[in-house]
């Protein structure tokens, strides 16, 4: 094969570092189609010709990028996007560590090509090595190990992980009992046992906010999410984009769906402000962007069944311009501006959606070029929490109560890991989809001290369920207990997160994924 050894090579480099995958069949049928000598010239050129984008497409099969047919999808997405980001993007596939493997690899090859049969090495690492590497990845061998828990930037919950394999019949089977048991589950909201004082409900909902971004920029501990009265420590959002996590968030009154039925028709009940406006809350919406980019909107009114028109923002000052150089408002000043509107409505309750996309990749200041965005994640992190708590102190200083909600759609993926750059988010790993959630009961008479800790694994059916325990028993009369006891008992969620195409799930301690049309294999952080 001569030069394409190299490509093998490289291939293979890529794949035991866990950076890609390898399919065995098609790269062997590759590989025996490149091994022939051909005697006459035409038949090399052509051989060439052809082989060099199929390497291309087997490459792109190999590795974890989305599918092509995801990307066809969105193309007119990816057209917005601005040239600086553009770059930023492509540079953050260069990995220094893999590219001096790379040569050393090639100097090695230079040099033992004149001595060995490089190709027969080639072959036996692709029907030897490669199986035996799969096989160890797949069946999870390994001595029982205690980890701590992917939850929270200070939880030291202790995770045992089994020592036995986990067959693919096991994976799948727990992934199907796990949808089976999240299809019966629902939260009714029940009336009031006594009304008391009128409250709000306002749920702000964050994009790019895990719990592994906020250890990465030593914002863990910030001082806005100790004054949250409860604090989830191990919240699965369920995916790793902003429209699926909007829809689940907004359907959060029955259990976890598959990400196919997000796109299909669910049942009334399911409708989380649906809920809210029946217990006597009426739903608001406001975001700090226009909603354009993917159709963020649509999933909002029309899949989530949002019935209420995003307030107008053109004039609240810009704070930041977006990947699509589209502005991005500032947080209080939008927040402000819709307090002030409900300090003015005749609605005795209000319940509001807002959305913020301050924390999205690819956002930069006014003024300056795209690119760098990672590295201003920390200021921008800083600034919205902070935004929140002078937010959640306006709200005080009115003299009335509300429920404030702190729900991250996913994570940024700042740290990145074997399988994603930073930033990518296709597949939807414990790092993406453990996010911080936080609820602050502002002006409640038995406001905690510290934080009520919700360890258990957690996803939107029971967020959905503690609202309902604040409708049903309000936590602003006198005779109200303390945060922790609405927090009691509520259900749990095993951590399962999907994309098109992508599952992850929890099972026995160690994260698994299932790839379309592949086994399950452990994932890689």
């Amino acid at each position: 094969m001569n030069y394409w050894n190299l490509y093998f090579i490289a291939k293979l480099i890529l794949f035991f570092g866990g950076f890609i995958d390898f399919h065995i069949a098609a790269n062997l049928a590759f590989a025996v189609v490149l091994l022939p000598q051909l005697d006459k010239r035409m038949w090399r050129v052509l051989r060439q010709v052809v082989a060099v984008p199929c390497s291309l497409a087997l490459l792109y099969y190999d590795s974890w990028l989305p599918p092509v047919r995801r990307v066809l999808s969105q193309a007119s997405a990816l057209e917005g996007f601005s040239a600086g980001y553009v770059i930023e993007l492509l540079g953050r596939f260069v990995n220094l560590h893999v590219v001096a493997g790379m040569g050393v690899a090639l100097v090695i090859w230079w040099v033992a090509r004149r001595w060995l049969r490089i190709t027969s090495f080639v072959f036996l690492a692709i029907v030897l090595a490669v199986p035996a590497w799969n096989l160890r990845n797949r069946t999870g061998y390994g001595a029982q190990t205690t980890i701590a828990s992917n939850g929270a930037a200070a939880a030291q919950t202790a995770v045992t992980v089994s020592s036995g394999p986990a067959s693919q019949a096991e994976l799948q089977q727990a992934l199907t009992t796990f949808y089976a048991q999240e299809y019966a589950r629902s939260v009714s909201f029940a009336a009031p046992i006594d009304a008391g004082p009128s409250f709000d409900i306002i749920l702000i909902h964050v994009c790019s906010l895990a719990w592994d971004d906020l250890r990465f920029v030593g914002e863990d501990q910030h001082p806005t999410l100790g004054k949250f009265d409860i604090v989830f420590r191990n919240f699965g959002s369920g995916a790793s984009y902003s429209g699926p996590a909007a829809i689940r968030l907004l359907r959060g009154a029955c259990g976890q769906r598959p990400h196919a039925s997000l796109y299909t028709t669910a049942p009334a009940a399911c409708f989380l402000y649906q809920d809210l406006a029946q217990a006597g809350f009426e739903p608001q919406y406001a975001m700090n962007h226009d909603g354009h980019f993917g159709d963020f909107i649509a999933d909002v009114q029309q899949r989530g069944e949002m019935r209420a028109t995003p307030m107008p923002i053109d004039d609240t000052p810009v704070y930041l311009k977006a990947f699509d150089n589209t502005p991005i408002r500032d947080d209080f000043a939008v927040l402000a501006k819709w307090w002030k509107a409900r300090l003015a409505s005749p609605s005795p309750q209000v319940a509001l959606y807002y959305n913020t996309i301050s924390l999205h990749d690819g956002n930069h200041y006014p003024g300056t070029g795209a690119g760098g965005s990672l590295g201003t994640y920390k200021p921008r992190v800083d600034k919205l929490l902070t935004d929140i708590d002078r937010f959640a102190q306006l709200v005080a200083s009115s003299g009335r109560r509300a429920a404030i909600v702190l729900i991250p759609e996913h994570g940024a993926a700042l740290r990145g890991d074997k399988t994603q750059v930073a930033g990518m988010r296709e597949i939807p790993g414990p790092q993406i989809s453990l996010v911080p959630v936080g609820v602050r009961l502002v002006n409640a008479p038995h406001g905690a001290g510290s934080p009520t800790y919700v360890e258990q694994p957690s996803s939107y059916v029971a967020l959905a369920q503690l609202l309902a325990n604040f409708v049903t028993r309000n936590p602003f009369t006198a005779q109200a207990g303390p945060a922790a006891d609405y927090a009691r008992d509520l259900p749990t969620t095993e951590f399962v997160a999907e994309n098109e195409g992508m599952t992850v799930q929890r099972y026995r301690g160690r994260y698994y994924l299932l790839n379309k049309g592949e086994d399950w294999a452990e994932y890689q952080q």
